[in-house]
């Protein structure tokens, strides 16, 4: 804000206090995998919560969206690292990669 009332919108990861307050918390950057462009502080979880991109989901957008898997040829934070399944979506439960047993 102009008077540093307020976070960046990726910098939410702790609950924000005024700077004139003992217990002072700054502003600390959200651990979204380069997912997500702002997060918001959750105080039953005590730390950010991303909103997440890239068909990411998840806390920290550590997860895949439904429908997709995880594609283990990129790294966790490339804009590619969510797949989309290949599979009929009609009576599916689960996106498994092909070869993959888990």
């Amino acid at each position: 804000g102009i008077h540093c009332e307020e976070c960046s919108p990726l910098f939410n990861n702790v609950l924000w206090k005024t700077g004139f307050d003992p217990a002072f918390n700054g502003c600390q950057e959200c651990s979204c995998n380069d997912h997500a462009s702002s997060c918001r502080f959750d105080i039953s979880l005590n730390n950010g919560v991303c909103d997440c991109d890239d068909n990411t989901a998840g806390n920290m957008c550590e997860m895949c969206a439904d429908g997709l898997y995880r594609n283990s040829e990129v790294s966790m934070n490339d804009i590619n690292t969510c797949t989309e399944c290949q599979c009929n979506k009609a009576g599916t439960m689960q996106c498994l990669k092909e070869g993959d047993n888990s």
